[in-house]
């Protein structure tokens, strides 16, 4: 009988503890995710969001942002009918996304997002007072140029991450007409200048997601003529990858 006791004792210890331990585990996962931010992407151009996102990932695995929780990357959200929902399931708290004024498209997911706990980071391609006009009644949290780089996107992060705003220099000296022209150092980096007419041709084909080979058999040309005519347009762009090339394009309207 005694042994019995014993027995039946040290079961219900077993299993108590086993219940505290599962227990535990699943605050472990509540916590650990109260903890993290998710950080998805919305854009146009799957190229360029697809290198973004490489970059976050970078900068995930480097602990970059001490200061902050754990930083999840999360999903790519190219337009469609069903984006809302999409980014609604997927329980994101700061949305970089693109925004162009003359889309109606991204001013509507703009203005449903206004409802949410969703931090804004807008990637903007126009530049002007008629953008700040634009944003006037969204609630967004940052706002940056699509040509901007990497430094001012980890400071947007940054400042949004910790509950602040980041809006660049460069769209608040919008108040200021003559400072949202482009520069005369930029004017020298116009494509019509410095490209040829294949150099532009394979730079608006890069942007629009068409890999070399796909783009040699476009044109009938070979995929090593379409990397040499890269490798021109980089250099004389000043840019090092394709999502280099997909941000000069859209800074100087290429697309």
């Amino acid at each position: 009988m005694g042994k019995s006791c014993i027995l039946y004792i040290s079961l219900k210890k077993y299993r108590f503890f086993r219940i505290l331990n599962e227990i535990s585990y699943v605050f472990r996962l509540i916590f650990t995710a109260m903890a993290s931010l998710k950080i998805d992407i919305a854009d146009n151009n799957f190229v360029y969001a697809n290198g973004l996102s490489l970059i976050l990932q970078e900068w995930s695995k480097s602990n970059y942002f001490k200061n902050s929780p754990d930083i999840r990357i999360g999903d790519i959200f190219l337009p469609n009918e069903s984006l809302v929902q999409n980014i609604k399931a997927s329980e994101t708290d700061i949305l970089i996304c693109h925004f162009d004024y003359t889309d109606d498209y991204y001013l509507h997911i703009l203005k449903y997002l206004n409802n949410t706990n969703v931090k804004i980071l807008i990637n903007a391609i126009q530049r002007g007072r008629r953008l700040l006009y634009k944003l006037r009644n969204l609630k967004v949290h940052g706002c940056i140029y699509k040509d901007g780089d990497e430094t001012e996107l980890f400071n947007a992060l940054d400042k949004i991450i910790t509950n602040e705003t980041y809006f660049s220099e460069r769209i608040k000296s919008c108040n200021q007409p003559e400072k949202c022209k482009i520069d005369s150092k930029s004017s020298s980096k116009l494509p019509e200048k410095i490209l040829s007419k294949r150099e532009y041709e394979i730079l608006k084909l890069t942007c629009e997601e068409l890999s070399t080979s796909e783009i040699a058999n476009y044109l009938s040309i070979s995929t090593k003529t379409v990397e040499t005519h890269k490798g021109r347009i980089m250099q004389k762009t000043g840019t090092k990858n394709n999502v280099g090339l997909v941000k000069y394009a859209y800074r100087f309207n290429v697309l």
